[in-house]
């Protein structure tokens, strides 16, 4: 009973974002979950979200599956007007959806009190470079837990 409930609360927090950015507002949401670890992490960052507008591989999308999830992933690669969506932190898994499965695209990045532009020159260059050592993601996640974990264990 008490996951129907999440489950609905859920549904109905991500379906009234929907409503807001369809009407032309920005909303910022809490991130979520590990799926775009090192980029956002769960409990610290904050993301605005607006209308998409155009879509280009690299952006971060806010989607809504034809199973009626929301999953906030990066554009992995755009091929005959279907969006292929994986997790910073994923290895294999990736979504596909059509452009009317998309609720908005993130277009600011708050993390500890400070505004990044996930767009911006040196965001661009960090995630591109992270798409391209996908065959070693597993090792360099590993290697960024410990030093995350000692940092946190010196504070």
């Amino acid at each position: 009973m008490t996951n129907e409930i999440e489950q609905l609360s859920e549904q109905l927090y991500f379906s009234d974002i929907e409503k807001l950015v369809s009407a032309g507002h920005s909303v910022k949401i809490p991130i979520q979950g590990n799926s775009m670890y090192p980029f956002l992490i769960d409990g610290r960052d904050r993301v605005s979200i607006k209308e998409a507008g155009n879509i280009s591989k690299g952006d971060i999308i806010l989607i809504k599956t034809e199973e009626d999830q929301y999953i906030l992933h990066r554009v992995y690669n755009i091929r005959h007007e279907k969006y292929i969506l994986m997790g910073d932190r994923n290895l294999h898994i990736m979504e596909v959806c059509m452009k009317k499965n998309i609720i908005g695209k993130v277009y600011e990045i708050e993390r500890n009190g400070k505004k990044i532009n996930p767009y911006s020159f040196s965001e661009k260059i960090k995630a591109t470079v992270w798409r391209t050592l996908r065959p070693v993601r597993r090792y360099l996640i590993n290697l960024l837990s410990v030093i995350n974990d000692d940092l946190k264990k010196e504070n």
